[in-house]
């Protein structure tokens, strides 16, 4: 199994937490989703250390949170990079590793909060503002 973060700090205090459970079955690459090439080496690390991969999970992402109008158009440009570009190049680069085992699975996360939308939320989901 290999598990993607994009803070190392986490990545240590997750190996480590782990070391005992998985020994050699597990690796921790660094990747922020928003980078397409992290995303294919990242894949790339996984096929070659493991000979395959059965499963992608795609979890990251997050809400900014605010008025829309008040937001730095910066802030949901990059939460736009990661909630759906990262899921994008994940996919993306694990595709054709999967096509080629003839196998595999991609799990995409989301949150209920994906398909609501209210006062305290910032980006417009689900077609949907409140004013």
């Amino acid at each position: 199994m290999t598990s993607s973060l994009r803070l190392q700090e986490t990545s240590t205090k997750a190996r480590n937490a782990l070391r005992d459970v998985a020994g050699e079955n597990l690796a921790f690459v660094q990747l922020d989703v928003t980078d397409e090439a992290q995303a294919k080496a990242a894949v790339e690390q996984a096929a070659k250390q493991f000979g395959r991969i059965d499963v992608a999970v795609n979890n990251a992402g997050y809400a900014v949170m605010g008025n829309f109008e008040e937001l730095a158009t910066a802030d949901v440009e990059q939460q736009f990079a990661t909630n759906f570009w990262g899921v994008a190049y994940v996919m993306r680069a694990v595709l054709p590793v999967m096509r080629k085992q003839r196998s595999g699975h991609i799990i995409n996360i989301s949150s209920v909060a994906g398909s609501q939308s209210g006062l305290s939320t910032a980006v417009p989901r689900g077609g949907e503002v409140r004013a």
